[in-house]
């Protein structure tokens, strides 16, 4: 998705669909192509994370600050792999599939053609709905029992092995596609492999398809910070301090889908 830098506690934007062109004759006016304008807003969310040590650690270990400053920075690329999917939009940002799930104008759904089940004729209704002006630059975005299931849609009828591809880079890491376009897994998106429950949540969602380069912006204020907290309101029994030191980690960053109809979720409702 793209990354926009802010100074405030907001981003503000401006979207809106490509103006429409039309032939004209000579000395003939133009027609006003203006097109309507959406103005969404993405809050800034405060996300911290927090570690605590005895002031002789810290002392003992010149690199515990270095070392407790790259385990906090892993929790909060993993809490951020979480939130872009599942992020419920109450005290943090809105994930893709919750975003797309709560989004009930036609066609952003698609609805699975066997509750439960996932086939090729899903993924073909989703890339057909998805307009072909976003599908240059779109992704596939499930979770991994959901490329299982698309493994084996050349073994089943109406399916083939068009639909999805894999190959190996000389690195060997394994590079997925659905209709010629990324497929990339998380374990986070929800699982859908026997699933029947409706579009209550994501449990019934199997798969998300857009372009998150334009449809979809993560807002970030002055990175990811770490300050020392001298001292911590940290006393033993009879009130004197233990001498601990703290390390505060925190980020300012909010994300949304900012045009849905870049994206096409496939769900069973």
């Amino acid at each position: 998705a793209t990354t926009i830098v802010v100074t405030t506690d907001k981003w503000a934007g401006v979207t809106a669909a490509a103006p429409t062109w039309g032939w004209k004759g000579e000395a003939v006016a133009v027609g006003d192509s203006t097109p309507t304008f959406a103005q969404p807003s993405i809050p800034v969310y405060d996300a911290a994370g927090y570690v605590e040590a005895s002031y002789e650690l810290m002392a003992d270990y010149p690199s515990f600050a270095e070392e407790m400053l790259t385990l906090l920075g892993a929790g909060y690329s993993d809490m951020v792999a979480n939130a872009t999917i599942t992020g419920s939009g109450s005290s943090q940002p809105y994930g893709v599939f919750v975003r797309m799930v709560n989004t009930t104008t036609s066609p952003s759904h698609i609805v699975a053609t066997t509750a439960g089940q996932l086939g090729a004729v899903d993924v073909r209704k989703a890339w057909q709905a998805l307009p072909s002006r976003w599908r240059s630059g779109s992704t596939w975005l499930a979770n991994g029992s959901v490329e299982t299931l698309v493994k084996q849609f050349a073994g089943t009828s109406g399916g083939s092995l068009v639909d999805y591809q894999a190959t190996l880079t000389e690195s060997g890491t394994r590079i997925s596609a659905l209709e010629g376009r990324p497929l990339v897994t998380s374990d986070y998106c929800p699982a859908f492999s026997g699933s029947t429950s409706g579009s209550t949540g994501i449990v019934g969602a199997a798969a998300v398809v857009g372009d998150f380069r334009n449809g979809m912006r993560v807002i970030s204020r002055l990175g990811l910070n770490m300050e020392v907290v001298q001292a911590p309101p940290n006393f033993s029994t009879s009130n004197v301090p233990t001498m601990s030191r703290g390390l505060y980690c925190t980020a300012r960053v909010g994300w949304d889908v900012v045009v849905p109809d870049a994206f096409r979720v496939i769900a069973n409702a």
